[in-house]
């Protein structure tokens, strides 16, 4: 389970990310990579979002290979299935194949 001061961060950034109200859902492992070529797995947030127009859910995880830790927030809207394609769906807008 994560620790309650790394989900309070996480739901604090979702909230100001967002605009709207959030409540932690559960934690899923997001794989990188793909078929046999399985790189690594990273635990993924699930909220429950309140109020906002778009999604009822969204993944957050944080990135804390820098000084400052980096959240980020994907909508669960299509083509976003789930927390695996929210995560390649970073790594994909940063230039990185799939890893984050």
């Amino acid at each position: 389970m994560p620790a309650p001061a790394h989900l309070k961060a996480l739901s604090k950034a979702v909230k100001a990310h967002l605009g709207c109200r959030c409540k932690h859902a559960h934690t899923d492992q997001a794989v990188l990579g793909c078929g046999p070529r399985k790189d690594s797995e990273r635990d993924v947030e699930t909220f429950t979002l309140l109020g906002h127009p778009r999604a009822v859910e969204a993944y957050a995880w944080t990135c804390s290979e820098t000084q400052e830790p980096i959240h980020h927030i994907v909508l669960k809207v299509l083509p976003i299935w789930d927390a695996s394609d929210a995560v390649g769906s970073v790594a994909e807008a940063c230039g990185e194949g799939s890893r984050p």
